[in-house]
Parts: C-alpha cells; structure tokens; sequence
C-alpha cells in the first residue's frame, strides 16, 4: 500500500512539474513576445509545446477518430467530455504562431493558427491572424470570414477590421447571387450563398428570411424554421417572417401553431392576402370551418374576382351545413373555377 501511494505521489508531482514547466514557457514567451524577440519567444513555446506532446498528440488522435463518427455516434460517444476544446493546448499554437509570424515565417504562422482553431474554435485569437494572413493573400472572402468569427467572440481589433475592409460588402454580393437563384428554384445553390452571407453577416434578419426559403423549398422544414425564428429573433416587426415562419408549420401540419403565426402577420398587414388565405387553411387543419370561412370571406373583401376564394368558402360552409354554399359555389363558376362546377351542378 505504501509503495502504491509512493507511485502516486511521484506521477502527481512529476505532473505538477510539468504543468508549472509548460505555464512558465509560456509566460516567459508572451514576455519575449511583447519585447518583439521573437527568436526567443519561439524557443520558450517550442519548449512548452514539448512539455504537452504526448497529451497534445494523443488529444489529436482521438479527435480525429471523433471526426470521423456519425452525428448519431458522435451523440451516443460516452466519453465525448474527452474531446471538449482544449485552450491550453491552443495557446501553444497560437503564441507560437504569433512568434513565427514576428520571424517572417507566414506560412508556419498559418499553420500554427489553423490547429489553434482545431483545438479551440471559441478562441477569438487564432481567427484574427488567419484572417489577417488570408487578406494579405488575397482571400478576402476567407479573411472575412475569420475576421467576422473573432468579432463575434470579442475581439475588438477583428471588429474594426471586419468594418474596415466592408465585410458586409461581401454578405451583400452574396445575397444577390442567392436571390437571383432563389427565383429560379436552385435552392441548393442559393443555400451556399445564404450560408456565407450569414456567416458574414449574422445580424441580418433577411438572411436568415432567404435561407430558410432555401430550406423550405427543399422540403427540409425543421432547418425552415429555424432560420425565420432567427429572421424574427433579429426584426420581430415584419409581418413576411411570420407568415413564412407560418408556412413551415402549416407544412409539417402544426396547424395551431400556422394559424398563430399566419394571425400575427395579419395583425401587422390586415390585407396581407396570402397569410388570410393560409389561416383559413390553419382553421380548417384544425376542423374551425367558422372561421376559415370568415377568412375566406377576408380574402373575396380584398380580392372580389378571386374564383378560388368562393370556392373555399363553397367548401367550409358544406362543412359547417350552411345552405348558402351553393351561392359561393355559382359565384366561383361564374368567375371561371373550374373546381366548383360539379359542387355547383349538384346544387337545386
């Protein structure tokens, strides 16, 4: 027992070691670092870099093997806490990229900032020099990128750049490449543009707005509206990212929820014709003919020629038993919808 807790006692202490070595080559680094010896900040992170080799080398391992799991493996893995980022070890990186970069040494640096952000990706440090690096290369849309990822995680110098060098210029072509092919119905390809945009711009609630189209014209309604409820997060006053936010509920049959949604665009746009036809379509989800009827009631007040209107109104007052959908159903027919001429046949 005594030689077990001997054992211990050296593994511990030889890590205590380890650990005060590694935070010492650090410290001395970023000190060498401020007082621009960079040949010398370099060797104190090489060293610190040695002193966590084997740990780093085996994080790496495992992070790799992670990579390459299935979201469903990766969601089951028990040990998945192993794999947590791990600042330390991007510190190494960092500073020993910062040092690298003050030799000249850019594509070392690059290198050195990319594994940082590996190991770290809420680490804001690493963003702003790669992007710095990409934009001297000539990759501005990348550069942005990184400069928009260390702005968002509280960089103050990455704001001023991302500002600097309009940014937002790009999440704007962007959008207009996406919206062209939107109208065309090449949501796969707009979906990239749209990703880019809000990469570059998260703030925008129309960028969310014209993703989640994306999405719901692929039929992947879930990701719709999760993009309009962003839309509505960012501009809660716009009655288009309700009545979309709408439809992706009324396609997935949640028709309470539609018919809340479809209401509220209605509250800001009382002749918002389309959100009053699909709220009529919620009420009848629901099985409330009354209303669905009121509602298609709204949309003949707006559009008095609409053939269709009456012929809906025909069928939700069938429903309800009122005797006067023969009159909607004749009023349909005799503005050309085609749909009601045997419902109005078949009326005495």
């Amino acid at each position: 027992m005594k030689k077990i807790l001997f054992c211990l006692v050296l593994i511990l202490s030889a890590t205590l070691t380890a650990q005060l070595k590694f935070e010492d080559h650090i410290k001395n680094g970023r000190t060498k670092l401020d007082a621009k010896n960079f040949a010398g900040a370099y060797q104190d992170f090489q060293s610190a870099y040695n002193a966590k080799q084997a740990e780093i080398n085996n994080y790496l391992n495992k992070r790799k093997a992670f990579d390459k799991l299935t979201e469903f493996e990766k969601a089951s893995l028990e040990n998945a806490e192993a794999l947590q980022p791990r600042n330390d070890f991007a510190q190494v990186y960092y500073y020993r990229g910062l040092a690298s970069l003050g030799l000249g040494k850019k594509e070392d640096a690059l290198k050195d900032f990319e594994m940082s952000i590996y190991m770290d990706d809420k680490f804001a440090g690493p963003y702003l020099e790669r992007g710095k690096i990409l934009f001297e290369k000539g990759q501005k849309d990348q550069g942005c990128l990184d400069l928009r990822a260390a702005a968002d995680l509280g960089s103050p110098a990455a704001k001023e750049l991302y500002e600097d060098n309009f940014c937002w210029n790009n999440a704007v072509n962007y959008v207009k490449e996406g919206t062209s092919k939107l109208a065309l119905k090449q949501y796969e390809s707009a979906l990239n543009d749209f990703h880019l945009a809000v990469k570059l711009n998260p703030d925008s609630a129309s960028y969310y707005m014209y993703r989640g189209q994306c999405y719901y014209g692929m039929g992947k309604f879930n990701e719709a509206m999760l993009d309009f409820t962003r839309a509505i997060d960012r501009n809660p006053n716009k009655a288009e990212y309700f009545y979309h936010r709408g439809l992706a509920y009324y396609s997935q049959e949640k028709h309470k929820l539609a018919f809340e949604d479809f209401g509220k665009a209605v509250s800001m746009n009382p002749n918002y014709v389309d959100a009053i036809l699909y709220r009529a379509y919620s009420c009848e989800g629901m099985g409330n003919w009354k209303s669905a009827i009121y509602d298609y009631g709204q949309v003949i007040r707006i559009k008095p020629d609409d053939g269709y209107a009456y012929y809906r109104r025909g069928l939700a007052k069938q429903e309800s038993k009122d005797k006067t959908a023969c009159t909607d159903f004749k009023k349909a027919v005799s503005l050309g919808n085609e749909e009601s001429v045997d419902y109005a046949a078949g009326c005495k």
